[in-house]
């Protein structure tokens, strides 16, 4: 922009400034008498209205006369490596002149869809389009580029290529015979709703896995919704009669959902619902669930499709039916440590100390319990509850887990015998074994968990009893007739 000093010359043709401008000053009109007053922040705003309503010929030739003075801009000496680079380019490397690549050149497709790539595999802002050094860095790569819009980005490009993966996902599910879907519901920070299904299948002999959806789920988180909602998404993709299995957390409204007979979600959902109400549903957990409930609910689901009960999951379950029935001093250390734990992280200050870092290994030992009773009790209890911190890490993961289910079951197992010995009559420690019996026996009976642990090599057969072995040669025979018999494709 023009320095105030040049503007100000043009104006002292029409006014008379006085010799000292503080915050608020006048102008006398040379024109016509009348002072014009003005503050230092707008200098020449009431100025230029008063000839454009008291002096129109005077106005036009003002207008002039600015329009005729070039914006220069100073260099500033803090300019940025790109600013530089930019200023010391010849006037050709920028120049909208030169020819651009056309919109269906191959190179301009191909360079559009790398850096869609870019922005969505690294969760990038859309902004990036529209910044000076991402347009410098382009522009030095290749002249030739049109780089799109951000407007074009997330109205075309990015649902274009939306579109083209559904469809891609669609061609394969047409030519695999099953499918097994994860599924589950969530809410944000921001008290947000949302469903999660991915999908899980074999395409020449490699293991797929894709996200199908991961979208708001507005209104009450029903049974009769969730059960909804699935049904839609697997009728989109055209998998309804391919789901062999899927898996969910053990939320009494999710189970429902799966054993509901399938059908469309015509019950709209409430916008003006508060989410505290939208929410309860789902926030009970599978704690809650009778054992009357879902041996009725697995009679349905062993009619339509299997269903499996999430086994990180339930294990948190176990470890939560054991810490409900500790002893009260055991609530009392655990109430300390949770207390801790709460203000370390809303302090800056005790985040900073050292041992402040929390996670299971060094929770009970790095938080600050003066008493040597209390002490003893939360080591006691990292010690009891290490095992089946180590379980859920070793399920957990986007790698095949299903082999170590069962053997895992039967190390915590004997894990929690070996612990009556060195606890005798601890309340935690009977509490996890009738929890482990009541929750994790399933997997042991389950069918799809003994083919998995029998066919990884890992394991085979070594981990069952003479029983148990004969089952699993059974399955496996059964399965190997159902392959071979299977009419070629």
């Amino acid at each position: 922009m023009a320095s105030f000093g040049k503007v100000k010359d043009i104006y002292k043709k029409y006014f008379i400034y006085p010799e000292d401008i503080t915050d608020t000053f006048a102008a006398t009109c040379k024109l016509c008498s009348i002072e014009v007053k003005a503050t230092k922040r707008a200098k020449t705003s009431n100025l230029k209205a008063h000839l454009a309503s008291n002096h129109k010929k005077e106005h036009e030739e003002l207008a002039k006369d600015l329009s005729s003075l070039k914006e220069v801009k100073e260099p500033s000496n803090t300019a940025t490596a790109i600013q530089l680079y930019i200023r010391i380019q010849p006037s050709s490397s920028f120049t909208k002149s030169q020819q651009k690549f056309d919109k269906s050149d191959q190179r301009q497709i191909t360079a559009t869809r790398l850096i869609q790539d870019v922005i969505v595999e690294n969760l990038l802002p859309l902004s990036l389009l529209e910044s000076d050094s991402f347009k410098a860095l382009v522009n030095y790569w290749q002249p030739r580029y049109q780089i799109p819009s951000r407007k074009h980005f997330t109205q075309k490009i990015l649902h274009q290529s939306a579109d083209d993966i559904v469809q891609k996902v669609k061609d394969d599910f047409a030519g695999v015979k099953s499918v097994c879907l994860t599924m589950n519901i969530w809410t944000s920070r921001q008290n947000h709703g949302f469903i999660g299904i991915t999908a899980h299948y074999i395409k020449d002999w490699q293991m797929i896995g894709v996200m199908l959806s991961g979208k708001r789920f507005k209104g009450r988180h029903t049974g009769e919704r969730i059960a909804g909602v699935y049904s839609e998404i697997k009728v989109s993709y055209g998998i309804p009669n391919k789901v062999i299995a899927i898996c969910t957390d053990n939320g009494l409204n999710v189970v429902k959902a799966i054993s509901l007979p399938e059908f469309p979600s015509n019950e709209p959902a409430d916008e003006e619902m508060c989410e505290d109400e939208m929410d309860e549903d789902h926030d009970t957990g599978g704690d809650d669930i009778s054992d009357e409930d879902l041996d009725a609910m697995n009679c349905v689901l062993s009619v339509t499709q299997h269903h499996i009960h999430c086994f990180c999951h339930t294990v948190q379950l176990v470890v939560g039916d054991g810490l409900k029935k500790c002893s009260k001093t055991a609530n009392h250390v655990l109430a300390k440590v949770n207390a801790i734990i709460n203000h370390t992280r809303n302090s800056v200050i005790s985040s900073e100390l050292p041992g402040s870092y929390f996670n299971f290994d060094n929770l009970m030992l790095s938080c600050n319990l003066h008493c040597r009773a209390d002490r003893k009790v939360a080591e006691e209890i990292r010690a009891i509850l290490q095992p089946f911190k180590a379980a859920t890490e070793q399920v957990e993961g986007d790698y095949h887990t299903g082999g170590q289910v069962i053997p895992i079951v039967k190390l915590l197992r004997h894990h929690l015998k070996g612990l009556q010995c060195e606890y005798p009559n601890h309340h935690l420690v009977n509490a996890l074994q009738e929890s482990v019996e009541k929750r994790l026996v399933q997997y042991e009976h389950d069918a799809l968990f003994i083919l998995c642990s029998s066919l990884d090599p890992r394991f085979k057969l070594v981990w069952c009893t003479e029983t148990k072995s004969e089952y699993g040669e059974t399955l496996l025979k059964s399965k190997i007739e159902d392959l071979v018999t299977l009419p070629s494709p």
